[in-house]
C-alpha cells in the first residue's frame, strides 16, 4: 500500500505497527448504510480512508498524509465501490496535527480542506463526531472500509464493514508494552478486526464517530486489538447559518469570499484598503497565488470584485490540534477601491472587556445541519457564552484565545469559517469551531481578537 511505503521511507518507525488495510469477519455493505466513508487517493490511486465531518472537510490519519501535498491528493466519496464510481474532488489543503508523532503514532489526526464542497444531492454526508467529554468503555463501534479480507488476503472493490467491541484501555496497555496514549483507543473482538480498513477510516459508535483507524500488530489477534485514534476533541468546520435571514452586503460591506482557485471555501472580513482578516484554518496548506477574495457582493460566487491574495500572514503560533490562535492576515495584489461597497471594518480593543455582548456573525453557510447553501449572505444574532460555562461544556478545550457565542436555536456553525463576529461596530471574534450545530449545551468558537490584536496589528 502507498501509505505504507510512505511510512517506511521516511523511516518512522524501526519495529512498524500494521498499517496494511484488512477488513477481517466483517462483511460486503453499500455506501448509503456509510454515506461519510471516503477514500483517500494519492495521484488517482486509494492509499487510506476518511470520513465526511463538513462540506468540504474530510478527516483521516496523520500517517496517510505524512509528507504528501495537497495536489497529490483527493477523495472519492459516494461509491461503494474503491476506484471507481461516485465524485473525486481534490484536496485544497492539509491541516496534520503537528503533535503527531511517526514513532509513537500518537496524535494520529489530519483534517483535509477539499477545493470545492460535496454536494446536497450526493449520497455522501457528514458524519458527527463523538463528545469531547464522552464516557470510554463497554461500546461496541462499527469500521469501514476497502482492507483486504484477510491476512495475506486479496483487497475487495466492494466497501466492506466490521463489527467490534472496546478494549479496556489499561488491558489494551499491558498488550502492547505501554505504547498507548491518552489519544488512543482499542477496539477488537474474537476473529474480527479492522486491521486497519482502512487506515484512516472511520470507527463510528451509533451515530457517531469514536476513532480513527490508525494501528496495531497481527490481524484480529486476540492479544492485539485495534489501535485508533481517539477522537475526543473534533472540530465543528461545516459552514452553517442556523435561525439567520437574509441580507444584503451593503449591510456588511466588511464581509468578503475566501476563493481557492475561483471556489469559495471561507469567509473574511476587510479590515484595510488590502488587508483582509480570516482563520488560520481556511489558509493552513495553502500559497497565496491558490487565494482570491471576492468583495462588495451578496452573492457566493457572483458579482462584486475579485482580488488576488498577494502573501499569507499566518500565526505561527496557530495549533491545529487544539484550533488556537487561528488567526490569518491576508494581504492583497491591490488595494479596494474607494468608490467599491467593501468598506474595513474596525477591531475591538486589545483591552476590551468580555461578558454578555450580543453580536451578528454573517456569512453564505448552510442553513440548517446537512440543509442546502444558500447564495445570498446569511447573518445570526447570537449572544456571548461565559468562558468558564463554555470551557466546561468543551472539556478544558477554551484556550485564551477563544470565546464563545450563541443561542437557542441560532448559530453560524460555521457560516463561514474565517467570517466576522461584530459587535456594535467593531470585530470580536473570527468565526472558528465548535461541536454539532445550534446545539444547546456547544456554542460556537470564534477566535479572540482582542488578545489577538498584536499579531494582527503587526501586519497591518
Amino acid at each position: 500500500m502507498v501509505c505504507l511505503k510512505i511510512a517506511f521511507t521516511l523511516g518512522a518507525r524501526p519495529q512498524p505497527p500494521r498499517l496494511d488495510g484488512k477488513i477481517v469477519g466483517g462483511k460486503p455493505v453499500k455506501i448509503e448504510e456509510y454515506p461519510y466513508q471516503i477514500s483517500l487517493q494519492y495521484y488517482g490511486s486509494h492509499i487510506c480512508g476518511g470520513s465526511i465531518i463538513g462540506p468540504n472537510k474530510v478527516l483521516t490519519a496523520a500517517h496517510c498524509t505524512s509528507g504528501s501535498s495537497a495536489s497529490s491528493l483527493s477523495i472519492r466519496h459516494s461509491s461503494t465501490y474503491r476506484g471507481s464510481e461516485g465524485v473525486v474532488i481534490k484536496v485544497a489543503s492539509i491541516a496534520q496535527n503537528p503533535a503527531y508523532n511517526p514513532s509513537t503514532i500518537s496524535n494520529d489526526v489530519t483534517v483535509l480542506t477539499l477545493a470545492e464542497s460535496i454536494k446536497d444531492s450526493d449520497i455522501g454526508k457528514p458524519i458527527a463526531m463523538v463528545e469531547a467529554n464522552a464516557a470510554e468503555g463497554g461500546r461496541e463501534a462499527v469500521c469501514t472500509g476497502w482492507g483486504t479480507l484477510s491476512s495475506g488476503g486479496s483487497s475487495p472493490r466492494q466497501l466492506q464493514a466490521v463489527d467490534v467491541k472496546e478494549v479496556d484501555r489499561k488491558e489494551c496497555n499491558t498488550s502492547y508494552g505501554g505504547g498507548i496514549t491518552d489519544t488512543m483507543i482499542c477496539f477488537g473482538s474474537p476473529g474480527k478486526d479492522s486491521c486497519q480498513g482502512d487506515s484512516g477510516g472511520p470507527l463510528v459508535v451509533g451515530e457517531k464517530q469514536v476513532g480513527i483507524v490508525s494501528w496495531g500488530y497481527g490481524c484480529a489477534h486476540p492479544e492485539y486489538p485495534g489501535v485508533y485514534a481517539h477522537r475526543a476533541t473534533p472540530p465543528r468546520l461545516d459552514g452553517k447559518i442556523v435561525g439567520g435571514k437574509p441580507v444584503k452586503i451593503e449591510d456588511y460591506p466588511y464581509q468578503v469570499s475566501l476563493q481557492y482557485y475561483g471556489s469559495h471555501i471561507c469567509g473574511g472580513s476587510i479590515i484595510g484598503t488590502n488587508k483582509v482578516l480570516t482563520a488560520a484554518h481556511c489558509t493552513s496548506g495553502s500559497s497565496a497565488s491558490s487565494l482570491s477574495i471576492r468583495h462588495s457582493s451578496t452573492y457566493k460566487g457572483s458579482e462584486g470584485f475579485v482580488i488576488k491574495v498577494a502573501s499569507i500572514a499566518q500565526n505561527p503560533a496557530y495549533n491545529p490540534s487544539t484550533i488556537s490562535d487561528d488567526v490569518t492576515v491576508l494581504t492583497l495584489a491591490e488595494p479596494i477601491k474607494d468608490s467599491d461597497i467593501g468598506k474595513p471594518i474596525a477591531m475591538v480593543e486589545a483591552n476590551a472587556t468580555e461578558g454578555d455582548r450580543e453580536a451578528v456573525c454573517t456569512g453564505w453557510g448552510t442553513l440548517s445541519s446537512g440543509g442546502s447553501s444558500p447564495r445570498q449572505l446569511q447573518a445570526v444574532h447570537v449572544q456571548e457564552v461565559d468562558r468558564k460555562e463554555c470551557n466546561t461544556s468543551y472539556g478544558g478545550g477554551i484556550t485564551d484565545t477563544m470565546i464563545c457565542f450563541g443561542s437557542p436555536g441560532k448559530d453560524s456553525c460555521q457560516g463561514d469559517s474565517g467570517g466576522p463576529l461584530v459587535v456594535g461596530e467593531k470585530q470580536v471574534g473570527i468565526v472558528s469551531w465548535g461541536y454539532g450545530c445550534a446545539h444547546p449545551e456547544y456554542p460556537g468558537v470564534y477566535a479572540h481578537v482582542a488578545p489577538l490584536r498584536t499579531f494582527i496589528d503587526k501586519n497591518l
